[in-house]
């Protein structure tokens, strides 16, 4: 228990910060230069910005579970393995977004990674033995949903108007029942 206690306070005390501090700072940077590029409105037509958006809302959500008693007596190594995972997938959608590097946006990619997001959900959920029957539903219509708009993703602007507003409800119910439990 006390190297699971060294994995959380790294955790919580230097990863998920340091990362959120920077995918911050590249978000910043993206609106910052689009905006002296371009209108603010054109920013608000952009479905890097919605994207970049959800990624950052879902990140604070684990951020901010890690201080809650209930998580803290459950952490172990295999919940500091999922929490690298996390992060790792957050840090890819923010490179296939173009804002980590000067290279041009990839949605495809972005699309396909949000598949992992609910795996992981269910990984996890698994780990701390709190399976309930509709947070796997909700956990299993997530997946399809993804992947199923992830295939599609940026065939068209409706598609991704579309698939954003999904994305964005199903970020509402997560974080009803994450901090509902």
């Amino acid at each position: 228990m006390e190297k699971a206690s060294h994995l959380l306070n790294l955790t919580k005390g230097l990863i998920y910060p340091a990362f959120l501090g920077a995918a911050l700072l590249w978000f910043s940077e993206f609106v910052v230069n689009y905006i002296d590029k371009d209108h603010l409105i054109g920013l608000l037509e952009e479905p890097i910005f919605y994207l970049a958006t959800w990624y950052l809302l879902y990140f604070f959500v684990p951020f901010t579970n890690l201080y809650r008693s209930k998580f803290v007596s459950n952490y172990r190594k295999s919940s500091f393995a999922l929490d690298l995972i996390d992060v790792l997938i957050i840090f890819l959608a923010f490179y296939n977004l173009g804002l980590v590097g000067d290279h041009p946006a990839n949605l495809d990619a972005v699309y396909i990674l949000l598949i992992f997001i609910p795996a992981v959900g269910l990984i996890s959920n698994d780990i701390v033995n709190n399976w309930e029957y509709w947070k796997v539903a909700l956990s299993m219509t997530a997946l399809l949903l993804f992947l199923l708009f992830g295939l599609i993703g940026s065939a068209s602007a409706l598609t991704n108007f579309f698939f954003i507003c999904i994305l964005y409800s199903l970020l509402l119910f997560y974080l009803l029942f994450t901090f509902d439990s």
